[in-house]
């Protein structure tokens, strides 16, 4: 026996989910970012390119130092832009009542207490918004570190190069594998550095130039201009040249 269903069955229309709208996006910095401890201090550098959707482009400082006096460090972020540069001035109150309240200056301990308890805040408020972020800072009587945030946890190195956002890619990892040495010196460190920011807008996507950088230094923070950096990368691309003749071109005894 076949069993039909009642009239109001038949014509209820099909049970549908609830519309949920999406979350508008932001503007989004894929990045290659890095933070190179070196001999005198810890080099900064990023490219500049930010993403906004639908496809739209433009150009972003992302390498910024913290405008308070007594205070060396630089920040450098990836993923989203409007958060990132909330966090940062969350942390540089913070970081500006640390030094109103006290003589000395901060510890890396200090500035790794800081950074916890913003990204614990952070993580309760902004659980769906991905961010990374470093500081590269050199306290008085200390030597030159990195803080980092990676999205969960914030760590202190001190002798090892922090990759953010696109920098963390195969590539970049190999080339920091294979060139970089904690006692390089200052221009030996602007070269690496401009070397690994272009190679990574020339091979990896999200990132494009013009590549900014700064030095944290024991007494100071320099802006490396734009023109110093180019030159930096040519100088690394000769030496990439010369390295290519001798493997390929020049025949090899063995």
């Amino acid at each position: 026996m076949i069993t039909r269903p009642a009239p109001m069955e038949r014509l209820r229309p099909p049970q549908r989910k609830p519309y949920t709208p999406e979350k508008p996006k932001g503007a989004k910095a894929m990045t290659i970012a890095a933070a190179i401890p070196y001999r005198e201090g810890v080099l900064v550098c990023a490219d500049t390119q930010i993403n906004y959707p639908p496809g739209l482009k433009y150009s972003e400082l992302k390498v910024l130092p913290f405008p308070v006096e007594g205070i060396r460090a630089v920040f450098a972020y990836a993923d989203q832009v409007n958060l990132a540069h909330e966090i940062k001035e969350i942390l540089t109150t913070h970081l500006a009542s640390l030094t109103q309240a006290a003589d000395v200056d901060i510890s890396s301990a200090e500035f790794l207490d800081t950074v916890r308890v913003v990204t614990n805040d952070y993580g309760r408020l902004y659980v769906e918004q991905p961010l990374n972020f470093l500081l590269a800072i050199y306290p008085e009587k200390e030597r030159p570190s990195v803080v980092f945030f990676d999205g969960k946890a914030v760590t202190l190195q001190h002798h090892k190069v922090v990759l953010i956002g696109c920098g963390n890619e195969p590539l970049t990892r190999f080339l920091v594998d294979k060139l970089y040495a904690f006692d390089m010196e200052e221009n030996h460190a602007i070269v690496f550095g401009a070397y690994l920011a272009r190679k990574a807008t020339q091979y990896i996507q999200g990132c494009a130039e013009p590549i900014d950088m700064a030095l944290v230094k024991k007494d100071s923070i320099e802006i490396v201009s734009r023109d110093k950096i180019k030159a930096a990368f040519e100088a690394a691309e000769y030496a990439e040249n010369s390295l290519h003749y001798s493997l390929i071109k020049k025949p090899l005894e063995f």
